[in-house]
């Protein structure tokens, strides 16, 4: 399961790089019905913060902002995955305004991968 959930993620931010958005969120839709199956609270974590690129790149910049808030604080998280976080959190360069509306209605991993895993599916 771990191999492809990493397997999924990689090939998700493949298809980013190459400006296949649906592509990449099928992959990721595939990934977070994985870790609701089984994976380390870390595995799950890479996944969220990969996730947060997709968002970013489709132009949900407080969504990334919210998720990469969440992996970053996230106790479990790797110390390279919550630096990583903090970066892209960091690029976005928020408004203030946009800062306190991020910190609004925290994000948790269960619901962001329950919130991905239960989107409609099209292939």
């Amino acid at each position: 399961t771990v191999v492809e959930m990493n397997a999924g993620s990689m090939l998700a931010r493949v298809a980013l790089k190459r400006g296949q958005h649906e592509k990449a969120k099928q992959y990721f839709q595939d990934v977070a019905r994985l870790a609701r199956a089984s994976a380390t609270s870390t595995d799950r974590l890479d996944m969220a913060a990969f996730f947060g690129e997709y968002l970013r790149d489709t132009g949900q910049r407080l969504e990334a902002a919210r998720t990469w808030r969440m992996v970053a604080a996230h106790p479990e998280v790797d110390a390279s995955v919550r630096v990583s976080a903090q970066r892209y959190l960091d690029e976005l360069a928020l408004s203030a305004e946009e800062t306190v509306a991020a910190a609004r209605d925290p994000l948790t991993l269960d619901t962001l991968i329950d919130s991905l895993a239960a989107l409609p599916e099209k292939r």
